[in-house]
């Protein structure tokens, strides 16, 4: 067993269907197959274990994936009945709030989530840990969207604090009377992560930009173009700069 884990988020047959445009179920599910397959070949090179989460009665489709793979875990979470209301943020959070229980926290000594459509080409630059640290993520340049949360990972203590949180999220143009309401999950994690930093956590950024393989939900296209893959590999020695000046954390 590793001691580090990768949860991938899935919903295969969305129920609701609002805010995303990559809409065909058949399409979607050959998306997560395609990508899943790929993960669990990384998975089998020892470094990591896979949980893959699924929140739409659909996991059935995955089984024969994961048959027999000692070093893989596939849970079916209960119906997302959020994203209606809340958009796809919140049915992807209470997914990981609902599933990732005590047990699964105590085993692992970090965690990573990724969106589950998407294989990370650079996986083994991306998902490297050196040190002692909360939260590593990648970071932009957006107000309430500076943390990328289609890839990060925790501590399972940062984990216990971040599932704790009682909250809700918010459509575009919806609103909710609460102090903790979120656009998002790159909003809740940006938020997260700056009240870590001031209590005296720890964030750092990925040792690599993430190179995303396949399809947005939310666009229906190519999440990292040939141009754009080309232009993350030019910047790489580079980073450390870039977070340490403009962003102020280290890589």
């Amino acid at each position: 067993m590793s001691n580090e884990l990768i949860v991938l988020t899935c919903t295969l047959r969305p129920k609701s269907l609002v805010d995303i445009r990559r809409k065909d179920h058949e399409v979607r599910i050959k998306d997560y197959e395609i990508a899943i397959k790929k993960w669990i070949k990384f998975s089998e090179m020892g470094d990591f274990d896979l949980l893959i989460l699924e929140n739409s009665g659909s996991a059935y489709v995955l089984e024969d994936l994961v048959l027999s793979k000692t070093n893989i875990t596939l849970i079916q979470s209960e119906d997302d009945l959020r994203s209606s209301n809340e958009g796809i943020s919140g049915g992807e959070f209470y997914m990981l709030k609902s599933c990732l229980n005590q047990e699964i926290l105590d085993k692992y000594a970090f965690i990573w989530k990724v969106s589950g459509r998407n294989f990370v080409r650079n996986a083994h630059d991306a998902l490297k840990r050196t040190g002692c640290v909360d939260v590593l993520c990648d970071r932009t340049f957006l107000v309430r969207h500076a943390c990328d949360s289609r890839m990060f990972g925790m501590s399972s203590t940062a984990w216990i604090e971040f599932l704790s949180l009682d909250l809700r999220f918010k459509k575009k143009n919806g609103g909710f009377a609460s102090s903790l309401t979120f656009d998002s999950m790159e909003h809740l994690l940006t938020f997260f992560v700056a009240n870590l930093e001031f209590s005296g956590g720890v964030q750092r950024a990925l040792a690599a930009s993430p190179i995303f393989e396949g399809f947005s939900g939310s666009t229906n296209k190519l999440i990292v173009t040939r141009r754009r893959r080309i232009l993350l590999r030019l910047q790489k020695p580079f980073r450390p700069l870039i977070h340490k000046l403009l962003l102020g954390v280290s890589p």
